[in-house]
């Protein structure tokens, strides 16, 4: 299927991307698209390149070649105003305005500096945290919160605005158990509501329970055809199987639907579903 195709029937669509850093082509011939409503998890190795995939696609990194569509438009024709669709939260966290919790959140209405918010901004983002369970980080400044607490509160700033497309770069890390659950329940009652989900995770048990579509990114040391795609992407259903996952992480993984007590090789994992 062409690129004129694919944004044609996706909320957002990737085209056959590419990516080089330091003479190491870490993205190869990458496409997919997405559909109001889908969640797509992106799974792989450490140094695969999923972070990277996350800012290339979003025009944060420059691409050799390739290109993104948002609404059958391509990204870089929307400017400052592609952040008014399009909620992101980053991975790295460690350089954070020293603001007040209820005014990082309200950022998430508009990245730009001279943004004055009014009082129903305020009202939204503190309805966002009481979402969240976190309202009582309201008043806190950021940088005295743990790691997982400001993982949560920079995925309230991405909620607020109420995105048509969120992406998360491993919404999940640095959070306790109950944290992980909330996070999981919103981005699925999200999903239901027509927002469009991009995630890299590490949790295939995630991915399996919320995904529409998957995409397993392969580290380009194994791709030996220059004309090869390095990702396997389609249905959740056909992509997060026992076969795909183990070739993955080069690991013998088993899929069960339900904890059962028999004995495993010490050499092989089991996801429960």
């Amino acid at each position: 299927m062409n690129a004129h195709n694919l944004t044609h029937q996706a909320l957002f669509c990737v085209h056959s991307l590419c990516f080089i850093r330091e003479r190491r082509q870490i993205l190869k011939n990458i496409s997919f698209h997405l559909k109001e409503g889908e969640v797509l998890s992106i799974l792989g190795t450490n140094g695969a390149g999923k972070t990277t995939l996350l800012k290339a696609m979003l025009g944060l990194l420059p691409c050799q070649s390739g290109q993104s569509f948002l609404y059958q438009k391509p990204i870089q024709s929307y400017g400052k105003s592609l952040w008014q669709h399009i909620g992101y939260v980053a991975q790295a966290k460690t350089n954070v305005f020293n603001l007040k919790v209820l005014d990082m959140v309200t950022l998430g209405f508009n990245p730009v500096v001279r943004f004055t918010p009014k009082t129903q901004h305020f009202q939204q983002s503190l309805h966002t945290l009481e979402t969240l369970h976190i309202a009582h980080l309201a008043h806190k400044h950021c940088h005295a919160l743990s790691g997982g607490e400001l993982q949560m509160v920079l995925f309230a700033r991405a909620l607020v605005c109420r995105p048509k497309l969120l992406v998360l770069d491993e919404p999940e890390s640095n959070l306790d158990f109950a944290n992980q659950k909330i996070i999981i329940d919103t981005l699925k009652h999200l999903s239901k509501q027509g927002c469009a989900i991009i995630l890299n995770t590490h949790f295939p048990s995630h991915a399996i329970y919320l995904s529409h579509k998957a995409l397993l990114l392969k580290n380009t040391d194994t791709i030996l055809e220059s004309t090869e795609s390095n990702c396997l992407f389609g249905d959740a259903k056909n992509i997060l199987t026992q076969e795909n996952l183990s070739a993955l992480y080069n690991v013998p993984l088993f899929l069960h639907d339900k904890p059962h007590h028999t004995q495993e090789s010490h050499e092989s994992y089991t996801i429960y579903l």
